[in-house]
């Protein structure tokens, strides 16, 4: 399961959506709504972003590391 939601993110990453625009951040998706105990929930939302952040970090190019 966190295998396909760290795709999700990868894939939303690829398709130019924010960070915040996570899924689990909607707001049936948050615990309170959801009845998903907080650190599920959490569990998910960091491997969205896991997702995300490595999408991301197969774009940059050297002279983004450099300071």
């Amino acid at each position: 399961m966190l295998d396909e939601i760290r795709k999700q993110g990868a894939q939303a990453a690829s398709q130019g959506h924010s960070l915040l625009e996570c899924p689990f951040f909607r707001l049936d998706q948050l615990p309170a709504h959801s009845k998903v105990p907080v650190h599920a929930w959490r569990v998910k939302v960091e491997a969205w972003e896991a997702g995300w952040r490595a999408f991301q970090e197969t774009r940059r190019t050297p002279s983004d590391t450099q300071h």
